[in-house]
């Protein structure tokens, strides 16, 4: 039997192992990374603020300053060997502060809020019309019956709780170099995208929906909200080795918010966020340069991996 078929084999029996399992995380485990690796010092005086969406907005914040989204952990693997990550592997990434792409932080982030006894679930969405991403829902926050998302993990700013108890469009709202909304739309909740939108140099109006100045991004339907995890593993199983459903089998992409401003590494191009929501570029013309600059970003990831990684999606050749 081929060492890729016991990859295989071996991911598969950990998720089934794991599927048989309520919660991932206890209560202290969960303590345990708030502290460790998030740097949250009072952690009894946080969980035990009965403002639940203040308790929310802190961990985000604090995990946010330490958990990248980057897809270069993927791109290190050749085509051929790229798979889901375990949960082993995802908690691993989260410890060492390498973060991951959504499957990494939402699947943590789910399984951490449920040990800490939110109510929450897990809900697939589309970006770009393709099944291959997730949200993360909590209800019964601020009062009974209410419903609130988190996004940590789209690779675009979204840095409070929002509130979805809203009749057609949530607020305007301005987190780092984005303006984005909430809209309701024939049963689905848009994301809407205006100003700072990265995404408009790819925009199709054949196939994407554009009103007003504000781009469709993502859509999901609160219908299809799950507890179950594992019924998104087919989603993500087709993320990590379509290449035709997500740009990140042949692009790098790194986006951080440290201090809630932004560090974006796109292909060559550096983006900093300066000032005001403004983004500084850089282009990079040799990958020795470019390297120097991700690890020094990213230093947990390592020179090796990054390189790998460049390998895979040859930049400079």
């Amino acid at each position: 039997m081929s060492m890729k078929c016991l990859n295989i084999i071996s991911c598969l029996l950990i998720d089934v192992v794991c599927q048989c399992v309520t919660k991932m995380l206890s209560l202290e485990e969960a303590k345990k990374y708030m502290i460790d690796v998030f740097g949250i010092l009072n952690v009894d005086e946080l969980l035990s603020n009965r403002n639940k969406l203040e308790v929310i907005t802190t961990i985000n914040d604090a995990y946010r300053e330490v958990e990248p989204y980057q897809n270069i952990i993927m791109l290190a693997e050749p085509q051929s060997k790229r798979r889901r990550p375990t949960w082993t592997e995802i908690t691993a990434n989260v410890k060492k502060r390498c973060g991951g792409m959504c499957f990494t932080h939402h699947m943590f982030l789910f399984e951490f809020y449920k040990a800490l006894n939110f109510e929450v679930a897990l809900v697939p969405a589309q970006v770009s019309n393709y099944w291959n991403h997730t949200v993360i829902l909590f209800r019964n926050l601020v009062k009974p019956g209410d419903l609130y998302l988190i996004d940590e993990a789209s690779a675009y700013p979204t840095f409070n709780p929002i509130c979805l108890d809203f009749s057609e469009k949530s607020p305007i709202m301005y987190h780092s170099f984005l303006e984005y909304r909430y809209t309701k739309h024939n049963g689905s909740i848009y994301r809407m995208h205006r100003k700072g939108d990265q995404g408009y140099r790819t925009f199709d109006p054949k196939t994407s929906f554009y009103k007003d100045g504000w781009r469709k991004f993502s859509e999901f339907r609160i219908e299809d909200e799950t507890k179950d995890a594992s019924s998104l593993n087919d989603i993500y199983d087709n993320v990590f080795t379509n290449p035709n459903i997500t740009p990140f089998h042949k692009s790098l992409r790194v986006i951080y918010f440290p201090g809630k401003k932004a560090k974006i590494i796109c292909n060559k191009k550096v983006l900093l966020e300066v000032c005001d929501g403004e983004l500084e570029v850089t282009e990079y013309e040799s990958e020795d340069d470019l390297i120097k600059c991700i690890n020094a970003i990213l230093p947990m990831l390592g020179e090796e991996l990054i390189r790998k990684a460049l390998s895979h999606v040859a930049l400079y050749k």
